[in-house]
């Protein structure tokens, strides 16, 4: 951003819209160009950085939603072994099967047993 106003205190939010050099009056046209190429280069490395976060930060979810439908079929599996005295193995394939003659994701049907099972108590 260049400009004429000395005043400094809007320098805050510029950078927060995006701006990625502040330079105030009294530049030379020979200077203007490594100024450009400069804030050039800072802008595209803050772009990669916010993609680089937004993937991040879906990567996160998606490990945080598979971590939950993980406890759901654990949670599952033991009241299966639980209350018909299944294996785990056993019960992860009783799990599974049901899920897949029901055309259903393995957690999905974990957390309907579940839910079952607290309403039966």
């Amino acid at each position: 951003m260049f400009t004429n106003d000395d005043d400094t205190s809007h320098v805050k939010d510029a950078v927060a819209a995006g701006v990625s050099a502040y330079i105030v009056a009294g530049l030379s046209a020979e200077r203007i160009r490594p100024i450009l190429d400069v804030a050039m280069a800072r802008f595209q490395h803050e772009q990669a950085l916010r993609q680089e976060l937004a993937a991040t930060k879906t990567e996160l979810g998606e490990l945080n939603a598979e971590l939950k439908d993980r406890k759901v079929i654990d949670r599952a599996k033991g009241l299966l072994m639980q209350r018909q005295g299944l294996s785990e193995q056993a019960a992860f394939a009783k799990l599974r099967k049901t899920a897949m003659d029901k055309g259903l994701k393995l957690a999905d049907v974990a957390q309907r047993m579940l839910d079952a099972a607290d309403l039966l108590g």
